[in-house]
């Protein structure tokens, strides 16, 4: 028989040892050192009487009186007929089949099935919404989901003001629990009701100067306020490249080419299409300026604090706000806004060009779809045009020595 004190002087051999304690327990003490609890038992199979193993655990992890527990367990299931080999992984397949019905399950599944067709951000907005908010429902089986215990982490959100947040979170939900009933893990979806029991949010409208007087009185605060730091040049580019700003913030290097043309690969954009951006001869200043801090970086603008990131994404506006700027009159990403209105209103370009360069959604008459080089000479022009436009007051000579700038690779 076995003791604590016998169990802390047994050593490994060059060979498997066993140490028996009592009614078929032992300790298999393995010659890399491991310890494993074992029963050896006899049940009958059918007119033949079967000798088997059980494992019952490691030691020292599962104690001598924790082992001998169990051993009697697993007695008494053999006086009643039962194989306690068989019952054990019986009860692990139980368990496996109830972790892979579990809301987590399925929403990994369905978010690793859909990961390749997100851009970056939106992956980002997914993940937080399906793995942070919606985390109370994440052990719940799958057939125990009602509308009343989805609703309990979306009033969290709509509590603390997050509306539109919470809308988007049981869209996502909803998009799950469809995937499951479609895999046939659900006969119905529960989520649907509930869409209309949600609050309506209110539309929030990006801060926007559309008009010439407003436009010009940003940029003005712009280069009044910025120096020279990585966030500010972000910011100085920003309203002329017409880019989304999670786009502008991951702006790596290798995408930049010696035909002053900006390559977004689809991954990075919301529509999940390649992207052409034309740089204008500010731009391209603005960008050399940028080689200073990071020429040996991934980003053009990474993090000075974690240089392996891009800045993160509320830098750009979180300075916008230090210069003076409010919400009201302008943000990142209502530069584009500016420049659709103002392009078309002031400087009488082709709405198809400008929407084009937006990365909208555009169709030509024959119905082919949006294309990267798509009036793109035009584009270069237009650029060019813009930033002449924006900067004509506050830098009107940035451009002058721009064409010994080379910010790129060579393209084959």
């Amino acid at each position: 028989m076995l003791t604590q004190a016998k169990l802390k002087t047994i050593k490994p051999l060059a060979k498997i040892a066993r140490h028996h304690d009592q009614h078929g327990l032992y300790l298999q003490v393995m010659p890399n050192g491991s310890k494993y609890w074992r029963l050896k038992y006899h049940i009958r199979n059918g007119d033949k009487r079967v000798e088997k193993t059980l494992a019952l655990g490691v030691y020292p992890e599962v104690s001598l009186k924790s082992a001998r527990e169990n051993q009697i367990i697993a007695r008494q299931q053999i006086r009643q007929g039962i194989d306690p080999s068989l019952a054990k992984r019986k009860e692990r397949l139980t368990r496996e089949h109830a972790r892979a019905n579990q809301v987590l399950t399925l929403a990994r599944k369905w978010f690793d099935a859909k990961l390749p067709q997100w851009s970056q951000s939106h992956r980002q907005r997914q993940e937080r919404l399906l793995f942070v908010d919606l985390k109370p429902l994440h052990q719940l089986p799958l057939t125990e989901l009602n509308p009343a215990l989805i609703m309990a982490p979306l009033n969290i959100m709509i509590d603390r003001g997050a509306i539109e947040s919470a809308r988007r979170a049981l869209g996502a939900l909803h998009q799950v629990l469809d995937y499951g009933c479609s895999l046939g893990l659900l006969d119905h979806n529960v989520a649907t009701p509930i869409k209309s029991a949600l609050p309506k949010s209110t539309p929030q409208h990006y801060g926007a100067p559309t008009t010439p007087q407003d436009y010009h009185a940003v940029i003005e605060l712009i280069w009044q306020g910025a120096g020279n730091s990585i966030v500010d040049i972000a910011l100085k580019l920003c309203p002329l490249m017409l880019v989304r700003p999670g786009e502008l913030r991951q702006m790596r290097w290798e995408q930049l080419g010696q035909d002053d043309i900006w390559r977004i690969p689809h991954p990075e954009m919301k529509r999940r299409r390649d992207h052409w951006v034309a740089l204008s001869k500010q731009a391209k200043i603005l960008i050399q300026q940028a080689r200073l801090h990071n020429s040996n970086r991934e980003y053009v603008f990474a993090s000075p604090s974690k240089p392996k990131q891009a800045i993160s994404s509320n830098a750009i506006l979180q300075r916008m706000r230090r210069l003076g700027i409010p919400k009201d009159m302008g943000t990142p990403h209502g530069f584009r806004a500016s420049g659709r209105t103002l392009l078309d209103e002031e400087l009488t370009f082709r709405k198809d060009w400008i929407e084009h360069q937006l990365a909208h959604k555009v169709r030509e008459p024959d119905g082919r779809a949006y294309n990267r080089t798509e009036f793109l000479r035009d584009r270069k022009k237009m650029m060019q045009k813009w930033s002449d436009y924006s900067l004509q007051y506050v830098a009107p000579d940035l451009a002058a020595n721009s064409s010994v700038v080379k910010i790129g690779r060579a393209r084959s």
